[in-house]
Order: C-alpha cells, then sequence, then structure tokens
C-alpha cells in the first residue's frame, strides 16, 4: 500500500495546483502569512499529542512569527499611525 502512494504523483500535482490556485485567488502576501503559520501549528500540535516541551527560544520565535504577521499583514502598522495620528491632531 505505501509502495502504490509512493509511486502515484498525484498527491505532489494536487499540492501544486491548489497552491497555485490559492496563490492566485488570495495573492503573494496572504499565501506567505499561511505560510508562516505553519511553525506554531506544529508546535501546538507536538504539544497537545506528543507531549513535547515547549522550549523558551520556540516561544521567541513564536513572537517573532507574531511580529511578522503583523507588520505584513498591516493591521497593526495602521493601526500605530491611525493612533500616532490622533495624538499629534490633540496637541
Amino acid at each position: 500500500m505505501v509502495l502504490f502512494f509512493l509511486r502515484v504523483p498525484w498527491p505532489g500535482t494536487a499540492m501544486e495546483v491548489g497552491w497555485s490556485r490559492f496563490l492566485r485567488r488570495a495573492g503573494s502576501a496572504n499565501l506567505m502569512l499561511v505560510t508562516l503559520l505553519i511553525p506554531p501549528v506544529t508546535i501546538a500540535l507536538s504539544y497537545t499529542f506528543l507531549g513535547e516541551r515547549v522550549e523558551q527560544e520556540a516561544l521567541y520565535g513564536l513572537g517573532l512569527i507574531a511580529l511578522g504577521l503583523g507588520v505584513t499583514d498591516g493591521r497593526v502598522l495602521d493601526l500605530m499611525s491611525k493612533r500616532y495620528r490622533q495624538f499629534k491632531n490633540a496637541i
């Protein structure tokens, strides 16, 4: 059974077609956001199902990923710029 799936090229082809359609539909920035979610999901699943410990370096990495998601998404920067404009106009 395993040899059957190793010889059949359709899983890789299906993944490539799905990735390409998602890229066309969502855009490259959103595709990168999804790609950045792979490590946190992996850490959460390994902690939940395998009982692995979450090291401090992993938490630092999750923080950097969260920062990257916020910057790439743009909502955090928009919120900061709105607050800065409100502060500047109040003076």
